[in-house]
């Protein structure tokens, strides 16, 4: 495992990089998050924002054929 850092982008690019592993065999499985806090107050600017957000998610990624043969679940696909 590891943690990507990319400021806004950082879950788009962790994204990315799992994907590839899956592309390339490295991996089986991934699973991806990303996490947003920016409603801290300390760092929204006075009238910047109305209302900052703050949010989370997380993905399990496999390749379709390795889901669709599981029986699992898809949710999406990524081209």
């Amino acid at each position: 495992s590891h943690t990507v850092c990319s400021e806004e982008g950082s879950a788009a690019r962790a994204l990315e990089l799992g994907v590839r592993a899956l592309r390339a065999k490295e991996l089986d499985r991934v699973l991806v998050g990303g996490v947003e806090l920016a409603g801290d107050p300390r760092l929204v600017l006075p009238g910047a924002s109305a209302r900052p957000g703050e949010g989370a998610v997380a993905f399990v990624l496999k390749r379709l054929s390795d889901a669709e043969r599981d029986g699992d679940r898809v949710y999406a696909v990524i081209k």
